[in-house]
């Protein structure tokens, strides 16, 4: 689910909502209860049924893995609009693919399985969204996981940096500040903390960014993708 799109990404409400009349979407997200999580909330856990779908509207979600060794394995962030827990759409529920996390204190509209099966059932149109959207997330794992076949370790960190800057960067007038852990962004880039550590001391000497405690700035993203042998 590392999304490497605009903030304006396809996976927001209208595209949830897409082909529906305003009537229709009222009446769907009438049938929503709106809740509200706490930083570093688990809303869920990987291998949970899943009772609930959502769709955020604010702030950001870590979903994520833990490994065979005990390793979490960041799968991607969520943002407003981002629809998660598609496993409550079958009849009966799948379970969880990940871990749901609350990275900021957010905001989501939820549906029970049962109220969102009835919905996609009412609405045709819906549930083909929902669909499009779980297509979109599994071409997003294909693309990651070309991606770790072909692309050098080197070039697989600037592509994930430069994406979140895109995604979740906040410009300030010396670049494009991202908040994100040494770990959160070698386990996107799939290369391990060591490696992404030295990476981001190679790409400060550039002068591409500039590393402080817990967040990345993006001086010069060109010296990011252009020096790179």
């Amino acid at each position: 689910m590392l999304h490497t799109h605009s903030k304006t990404h396809p996976a927001t409400v209208d595209w949830l909502m897409e082909g529906l009349g305003k009537p229709e979407i009222d009446a769907i997200l009438s049938m929503a209860t709106i809740r509200r999580f706490q930083a570093k909330e688990v809303i869920f856990r990987s291998g949970e049924l899943a009772k609930h779908l959502y769709l955020l509207r604010e702030r950001s979600v870590k979903f994520y893995r833990i490994s065979h060794a005990g390793i979490e394995v960041v799968l991607g962030w969520l943002m407003p609009g981002d629809v998660f827990g598609l496993g409550s759409l079958p009849a009966p529920p799948l379970n969880y693919l990940g871990t749901a996390e609350a990275l900021d204190d957010c905001e989501a509209y939820v549906w029970d399985a049962a109220r969102i099966q009835r919905l996609y059932i009412s609405y045709p149109r819906l549930a083909a969204n929902c669909l499009r959207i779980s297509l979109h997330y599994v071409a997003q794992f294909a693309e990651r996981h070309i991606t770790l076949a072909s692309c050098s370790v080197e070039e697989r960190l600037a592509r994930t940096l430069t994406a979140l800057g895109d995604q979740v960067g906040q410009a300030t007038p010396g670049g494009v500040e991202v908040t994100v852990k040494n770990e959160q962004l070698a386990s996107l880039a799939d290369i391990n903390v060591f490696t992404a550590s030295r990476l981001l001391n190679e790409f400060q000497r550039r002068g591409a960014v500039k590393k402080s405690r817990g967040k990345v700035l993006i001086e010069c993203p060109e010296k990011l993708l252009t020096e790179m042998p």
